[in-house]
Order: C-alpha cells, then structure tokens, then sequence
C-alpha cells in the first residue's frame, strides 16, 4: 500500500520502521523517525533481526518492547535465496555531515503531558516549514514545535493537524509558550509555558515548564563525549560516602516494590543534599510505607504489584514520607515490612508468590522510636512539579544539579548476570519485567544506578547502564518549596550509631551482603552482625577465637557458645580493624577452604 517502508537509520545503526509521510525528511535530512525498532547494531535483514524489535505504542506513547516481533521472511522477487544487500558500514553512527549545525531543543518540566518532555530536532526542508519558520519534531515525529503567527509564539501540536496548520496557517496546539518570544534560544523560553489538560478542558499554566536544553548536534556529542563521570558524593561533600550511598536496599523476590525503593533512596539522597543535618542511622526515607499507603501510585491491587514513581513522588508532596530504612534498622519510624528484623515478626500474607503488604500504619512501627508517625513525615510541597522525560540530557542535567532521580527501564535475561565494572549493554532477547532504580551518577553514555537487589547484586548493589536502554527518567520537583502544608521534620531525633560491615568474594553469594550490628543479639560478649534478610549473622566464635559467618538456623547453639560456621576469618583478624585485604575462609561442605578475595570490603558507621 506504500504507508509504511522498511530503511536503514544510519545515526542509531539498526533497521527502522516509518511511515510514509515522513520519506522526504528521512531521505533528504538524514532524521531517523519510526513507528517500529530493530535491534542496534546488525546491518543485514537476515535471521538476526527475526526476533527483538520494539514498536509504537499509541496509547502510552512509548516504544515497547515485543519479544517475538521481527524479520518473519527475507527473500528477493527473483530468488528466495538471493540475500539483501547489506549497506555499507558507517564509523559515525550518530551524526551525518549535514546534520551537524541542525538545532536540536529539548523541552522538559511539563506534568500533564510528559511525552512532551523530549528531544525536538530541526527539519529545514520547505514542505516542512509553517510560517516562513523551521519546525522541530520529536523522534517519533509525532509532536511538532513551530512558530504560531496568529499568536506570535512558538507552540507545540500533535502531527495530525500539521497539514491544516500550514496549510490554513492556523494554530492549534497542545502547549504553548510565552508570547511575543521569537528566537527559540531565548532563555525567556525555559519557563512559564501553558499545557493542554484533556481532563480539565483548557491550558493549564507551568511556571516551571519550557526549554530545558538548546544545543546542536554536534555541540550534543560533544557534550556528552566530554562528560566526565559524575558522582554525587564529589559535589556535595557534606553528604558523606556512607550516608549518601547507605547499604542499598533489598525488595527481595516476593514484592515488586522497586518503584517505592527507587523513590525513597533517591529522595533521601536529595534531603541530605538540602540539609546537612539529615544524617546518621535515622537518615533514610520508609519504602515500606510508600508501598503500603501510596495507593494513587499502585498499579495493581496493592503496592507489591508495581507502581508508578512519578505519581509516588507527587503523592508524597501532600501526604508526606516518614523515616524509615531496612527492617532491621529500629532507629526508624516505619522500616521496611519485609527484611531484616521485621521479616521475623511482620503482618503481611502472602498470595501465590507474592506477599501483600501490611496496612497503611498511622503509628510509627518501632514503638520506642522518640516521635509520633505525624511529626516525623517528610511533606515535601515542590514534589508535585515532578516530572518525567526521555531525553538522557535532561536527566544528567537534574543529576548534576539537585542529585538522583528515578530511572526505570526494561530487565532481559542477562541484566541478571551483571558483573561489576561493566556498562550494562543488552545482548539477550529474553524481556522479563519493568524496574526502577534510583539513577545517581553519570558518564558519557551512560547512567550509574543503585539497585535494591542487596549488596551481593553488582558493585555493592551499584551498576552501570549505556543510556539506549533506559525507557524513562522521573525527576523530582523542588523539595524547598514554600507551601503552608510543608513540613520538614529536621534535625532528626538524635540516635547511637551502629557498624555495618559489606563482604564480597565468596563463592556462596549469599555471604556476600551487608551486616549490621545488632546491639541485643550478643554472643561471648561481642554484639553479632546480621544481614538484611537475617538469614545469616557474623559472630565471634569464642572456641576458635574468630569471627565467623553462620546461618539463623544455627542461633540457638551458638547463642550456648557452640560454634557453627560457613565462613571464617584468618586467626586473630579484629573485625573493626579494616581494610586488612585478608581473605577469609569458606565452608565448601567438608571443610573451611581459604577463598581469595573474600573479605570485608567496607565498614562503616550508620
């Protein structure tokens, strides 16, 4: 029929999708619009491209993935076995020759209408132009930024209406900027736009919303091939190490809470940066309690079948977040419902594989903890300016500037065998679910994340990603907005700190976690450590005079001055006195054997 065509994209290096209607930009140009993906990287149309594209999604306006999707025949007319010919390779796979002065603007800060929030790139071609001005398309080319002479200012439409709009030389639109403003590069443009908001029936003003980033292709690139790796840590110093990067959280395999865990550790991060007394073992924000009293943000029944980080974050700037960190930390208000101590005496039930979280709690949960539920909540008004973007520059930018966001992305087969020290490039086809992480350092192409797998998962629950995978950003509004139902509840109540130690190395992965110190379970005199889902303790073994690592099982003899092992320290190794770069010993099921490299990598105070 001649409505779609199937072409090489040469600036992303895979085969694309479009439609007709966009033929002439794409050939003439060099723009790579889609409304299906195949996979980066393979030039020819052959059995490799059968599986693993992505296409459109009208309704959510998103690119999905479709695991089965893909190259279902490859023949010629003349021969069946005649192969395609493959193009010829390119060494610079993102910008062409011609497109290295074209402007690109990145809008971002729109609520109502997140698709908004992406890349708009220049098209100059003359069947392309609206009022004797250039138009600027997304990727997707379904919206389009041009300049309404009717109103004297730039706005933004959906593509249907682009041929009644040059034709007729009307407006219409689905955000609008200032008036009166007609250079694109004016920093007036970075604020006050107006959105359409179906639900309401009219624009809605944002202060807030508008030009976010304006650059050039070739200025993009080399932004981004220049960016230095950025950690939160170098820039706000007061934040220090250990309570910036807190052990990382672990939802374990029964409650898909990613979404709460992503929101709280980078919103606790960001509370630290605004304000030098949120610190010490009290400093961490309840996931716990977002998974059970978000409910705006659930996408199923309940908080353990997913939810939306986004609307999480607004939640919280009229409801508020309480303290709280993993379950076995008692210097909280609400810690989590299901690790650590907690897991030993919470209320959820389970269904089938998955658990439900326990009620919404109008108490605090540790019952000694010094302040009631209400005036340890966190009610952060800016929050509701939260926002979400596509475009990797907008979120280093809000990296670098306010601290993490909220990242989420799609999870294949191989995400689960990461390694510490790579950049995670997929190479499986195998989708398995959504995730969202909490996104806190960058490099060129890439974007460093905290998981909440635990610390056996990556580099101590840390992990690098290139920046094509990642399917959204969710930035977080201003947390210092004035508002008379802010509340923000600091300095915290004073609290003792306690030592945590992170092992890595050992053959049982399992060992492989952070121990907490654990002030009423004491052994031979000695506090014990535990780990967060208290299924293994480290403890001084009075017999052999060493530390050692053994399961729960086990606590009642050792707690009668048995010892019981699957790890144990070299000979008369302090515990505290670290780093010592002794490698510790392993159970292999017949005997201790010495395992290099398994030792304690971190010790810290929380």
């Amino acid at each position: 029929s001649g409505d779609y065509y199937v072409y090489w994209c040469k600036w992303s290096h895979r085969w694309d999708i479009a439609w007709s209607d966009v033929f002439q930009e794409i050939q003439t140009e060099g723009d790579c619009y889609y409304t299906g993906r195949g996979p980066e990287g393979v030039p020819s149309l052959d059995p490799n491209v059968s599986t693993g594209w992505t296409e459109y999604d009208q309704e959510t306006r998103k690119m999905v993935p479709c695991k089965n999707a893909g190259v279902l025949i490859h023949t010629s007319a003349r021969n069946a076995n005649t192969e395609m010919e493959k193009p010829a390779e390119d060494t610079d796979h993102h910008v062409h020759d011609h497109d290295v002065g074209r402007r690109i603007v990145i809008m971002g800060r729109f609520l109502t209408n997140p698709e908004l929030n992406a890349q708009f790139i220049e098209r100059s071609t003359p069947n392309s132009t609206v009022a004797d001005h250039r138009t600027y398309w997304t990727p997707s080319a379904d919206y389009f930024l041009y300049w309404c002479r009717a109103e004297e200012r730039w706005v933004i439409a959906w593509r249907a209406v682009f041929e009644a709009i040059q034709q007729k030389d009307q407006c219409d639109y689905t955000a609008v900027a200032p008036a009166n403003v007609q250079k694109i590069d004016d920093p007036k443009l970075s604020g006050n736009w107006s959105e359409y908001s179906e639900e309401e029936g009219r624009l809605l003003f944002r202060p807030h919303a508008g030009v976010d980033i304006f650059s050039s292709h070739a200025e993009l690139n080399e932004r981004n091939n220049t960016q230095r790796e950025f950690h939160p840590f170098k820039k706000w110093p007061h934040c220090s190490f250990e309570e910036f990067m807190r052990g990382p959280r672990n939802q374990g395999d029964s409650c898909n809470n990613c979404w709460a865990m992503a929101v709280a550790s980078a919103l606790q991060m960001r509370v630290c940066i605004n304000n030098q007394s949120f610190s010490g073992s009290r400093a961490a924000l309840s996931a716990g309690y977002l998974t059970s009293c978000a409910m705006d943000a659930w996408k199923g029944q309940n908080g353990c079948e997913e939810g939306n980080p986004t609307v999480a974050l607004r939640w919280i700037s009229t409801n508020g977040v309480p303290t709280g960190g993993d379950g076995s930390n008692s210097q909280t208000c609400v810690p989590d419902f299901q690790n650590g101590i907690s897991l030993m005496k919470s209320t959820y039930t389970y269904q089938g594989n998955m658990i439900t979280p326990p009620a919404c709690p109008t108490n605090c949960t540790v019952h000694s903890y010094p302040r009631d539920l209400q005036d340890d909540l966190f009610v952060l008004a800016g929050l509701n300016e939260t926002w979400e973007t596509t475009s990797f520059e907008s979120a280093t930018l809000a990296i670098n500037t306010s601290g993490p966001i909220a990242m989420s992305f799609a999870v294949y087969e191989d995400f689960l065998s990461y390694k510490s020290g790579q950049i995670y490039n997929r190479s499986s086809d195998k989708f398995l679910f959504d995730h969202v992480v909490n996104a806190f350092g960058f490099g060129p192409d890439y974007i460093v994340a905290l998981n909440s797998w635990g610390s056996a998962f990556g580099d101590v629950g840390r992990f690098m990603i290139y920046k094509q995978w990642i399917k959204s950003y969710t930035i977080p509004g201003p947390l210092l907005k004035r508002s008379p139902a802010a509340k923000y509840p600091l300095p915290l109540p004073k609290a003792e700190k306690h030592a945590a130690v992170f092992f890595q190395g050992f053959n049982n992965s399992a060992l492989n976690d952070r121990y907490q110190e654990m002030g009423k379970y004491n052994v031979s005199g000695n506090f014990t450590f535990w780990n967060s889902f208290l299924t293994n303790f480290v403890y001084w073994c009075k017999s052999s005079k060493r530390w050692t690592i053994t399961t729960r099982s086990n606590w009642a003899k050792v707690s009668e001055g048995e010892c019981w092992w699957s790890a144990q320290a070299p000979e008369d190794l302090d515990i505290f006195d670290w780093p010592s770069n002794q490698s510790w010993y392993e159970y292999n099921g017949s005997t201790l054997v010495l395992q290099p490299g398994a030792q304690i990598v971190r010790l810290s105070y929380l």
